[in-house]
């Protein structure tokens, strides 16, 4: 079995639940819970919740998403605790500014063309307003 440590534990300014863990292989994770309202609630897969964060999210789904630090050439030497924090931050600040335009554009990717062409058009009818 595998042992997680969870190394820290904090709210962010959004006022999100963040943490950090240490896997026995010596790397760290950054994860961020929002809230039940938060729009990427609506989004499925952490590959298309549209953030920039290092190596690309890694784990989400039910309000939870995270990163890790265990890339080619990433050092728990470098991704120290404060700077996979200061990461944890950013992702959470990026995941408080998700729209309802994203949530939505990320549904038309699944939909047949005829839908697209209607949901495409009430959400910029939406914008005009």
């Amino acid at each position: 079995m595998k042992r997680i440590e969870k190394e820290a534990e904090w709210k962010s300014k959004e006022g999100f639940n963040c943490w950090v863990t240490l896997t026995e292989l010596g790397h760290r994770c950054g994860y961020v819970e929002v809230d039940e309202d938060n729009l990427t609630n609506e989004i499925c897969s952490y590959d298309d919740v549209p953030v920039e964060i290092h190596g690309g999210m890694t784990w989400g789904g039910n309000g939870k998403w995270g990163f890790d630090c265990a890339h080619c050439n990433d050092t728990a030497d470098y991704w120290t605790l404060e700077r996979v924090k200061e990461e944890t931050n950013k992702l959470s600040e990026q995941l408080s500014k998700i729209t309802w335009k994203d949530a939505v554009e990320y549904k038309l990717r699944y939909m047949p063309d005829w839908f697209k062409n209607k949901v495409t058009f009430a959400v910029e009818k939406e914008g005009e307003q």
